[in-house]
């Protein structure tokens, strides 16, 4: 199973003349046909080198082609059983019943008294010169909240592209926070390939996740647990969550106006 969404976001971000968009936009054109075949038969049918196919993997944040393939499955599995926009147990055939369903998730965020951890992440956020977001894919919110981040005069990066990402970590500098952003399971291959840079550097590191399989976690200094579904009404509860960051420091920006990067 090939991973769609990060297949489609290549497809809508890459020049439309770029080798990688031109095998993403035939992979999902032959979505069903493709998405078994090995890499030997995935060449041949794009009529590129297999050379060009691995480029491709590492760009999507695989080291191999077997890696790739163990998290597409992992895609495939959670895509059936776990339901994409809420989980299969919430019995939703209205939209006030998901409007129910999306405010217990907000308020979970109170009771659990997220609030302490996210305070520290804006002590962490703070306390550097650099914030590298780490995504897949990446949630176009950060984008809003680095517009803060600039205006405190912080170095700031959230690349689509899984290794720029990666390009970002090994050439930051020493006082660098990483922000990983994990809401679907099925990129947790990528995670753990960022964090071993992570650690090799010894980065500051948060990461806002919803999987409890997550091994990575316990390498985080700041990890953030969000009791999700592990789909995309997850991802409405952080967007929720940088929302109020950068609230938070828009404030610290308006009342302390000489702060502002002008």
């Amino acid at each position: 199973m090939i991973d769609l969404l990060c297949l489609l976001e290549f497809y809508n971000t890459y020049e439309t003349d770029e080798i990688y968009h031109k095998i993403a936009e035939k992979m999902l054109e032959n979505f069903s046909v493709v998405s078994e075949m090995s890499i030997s038969e995935l060449s041949d049918f794009l009529f590129v080198s297999q050379s060009t196919i691995y480029r491709f993997i590492k760009m999507m944040g695989y080291e191999n082609y077997n890696q790739m393939k163990a998290g597409q499955i992992t895609f495939l599995e959670n895509y059936y059983l776990q339901g994409r926009y809420a989980s299969r147990n919430a019995n939703i055939n209205h939209f006030d019943n998901y409007i129910d369903y999306m405010l217990k998730k907000i308020h979970a965020l109170k009771e659990k008294n997220i609030h302490v951890q996210v305070d520290q992440l804006i002590e962490l956020i703070l306390s550097v010169d650099e914030i590298i977001f780490v995504g897949m894919p990446m949630p176009s919110f950060v984008w809003r909240l680095q517009m803060e981040l600039v205006m405190l005069k912080k170095k700031t990066s959230a690349f689509l592209n899984p290794e720029n990402q990666h390009q970002a970590i090994i050439h930051a500098k020493p006082n660098t926070l990483i922000i990983g952003i994990q809401y679907l399971i099925d990129s947790s291959i990528f995670y753990s390939n960022m964090i071993k840079d992570v650690m090799k550097h010894q980065y500051k590191s948060a990461d806002i996740y919803t999987s409890k399989l997550a091994s990575y976690i316990k390498n985080i200094d700041l990890p953030i647990y969000i009791d999700g579904d592990n789909n995309e009404s997850d991802l409405f509860v952080m967007e929720f969550i940088f929302n109020y960051i950068g609230h938070r420091l828009n404030m610290m920006i308006l009342d302390k106006p000489d702060s502002i990067n002008l």
